[in-house]
């Protein structure tokens, strides 16, 4: 009963691979086992077995749902605590070359594309973040809602702003090559998205019984996918646990100590990374 979550531990706690993107097969398999588990026990003979595990199930679906789904917001359930898969880990997956074409198995055909729309819009918004705009000398932030249409606008009322102080004397092509180059960007991404669902991933593992890394895959593809990989890199890197980070902690303890509180702070950083 407890074994697959034993395995779930470990295949999440190590740090020496990406594991971020992995978090929704593990919790979709520890509920098929769950729910094996609970129809394979007999009530009238193993009856506190059979309770057991109903109300693991019953605690289990009330923090990651029956069935998986993709939501955009964060929702919270009872105790203000998260409920369901965190939108992260589902980008992860999305932009993990092992487990992106895994996504249909485990979400509704309308969720796996509100999912890619949603990477689309923030792959926009990062390619845009330093975009300014010159307002009469000045500068102003890009819009907090960034999209093909947000950043037209912007540029509309920038160009409005300029005309209507410098009249006919300073205009110029640029207004409108900043307008084309904003829907240039917008389609580069939608090109860059389709050309890398479409394009072959890697095994899960590989043939010794490891996982087999995708930042590999991404240092020899990022190149083709500038954009795409700007997110990557992001949420590929978020820990699936914090495990790693105890382990630091744990291995500082030894370190630092009451006979050697003198030490300096990069002392400290260069004898926790060589540990």
């Amino acid at each position: 009963l407890l074994s697959p979550f034993k395995e779930a531990q470990k295949a999440l706690e190590g740090d020496q691979c990406v594991h971020f993107s992995l978090l929704p097969l593990i919790i979709h398999q520890l509920n098929v086992r769950l729910l094996e588990c609970q129809g394979s026990a007999n009530p009238a003979v193993q009856g506190h077995l059979f309770a057991l595990i109903t109300k693991m199930v019953d605690d289990f679906h009330s923090r990651w749902g029956p069935t998986l789904r993709y939501i955009s917001s964060t929702v919270r359930g009872r105790g203000n605590r998260q409920f369901g898969i965190p939108t992260y880990s589902y980008w992860a997956m999305a932009l993990d070359p092992r487990t992106k074409r895994k996504l249909v198995k485990l979400l509704s055909e309308a969720d796996v594309k509100q999912l890619w729309e949603d990477i689309g819009k923030v792959i926009l918004s990062i390619a845009t973040d330093n975009l300014v705009v010159n307002v009469d000398g000045g500068t102003v932030d890009p819009p907090v809602d960034i999209t093909v249409d947000a950043v037209l606008r912007g540029r509309r009322r920038s160009n409005c702003a300029r005309q209507a102080s410098s009249f006919l004397v300073y205009s110029s092509d640029e207004d409108e090559d900043d307008v084309v180059n904003c829907v240039t960007i917008g389609a580069r991404i939608e090109e860059e998205l389709t050309c890398y669902r479409s394009c072959k991933g890697i095994p899960l593992l590989s043939p010794d019984g490891g996982y087999t890394c995708p930042l590999e895959w991404w240092s020899n593809h990022h190149q083709s996918f500038p954009h795409v990989w700007e997110l990557a890199k992001r949420v590929l890197s978020i820990p699936a646990t914090s495990a790693p980070s105890e382990r630091v902690f744990s291995a500082a303890s030894h370190v630092v100590n009451k006979k050697r509180v003198r030490l300096d702070p990069e002392t400290v950083d260069l004898l926790i990374y060589l540990r």
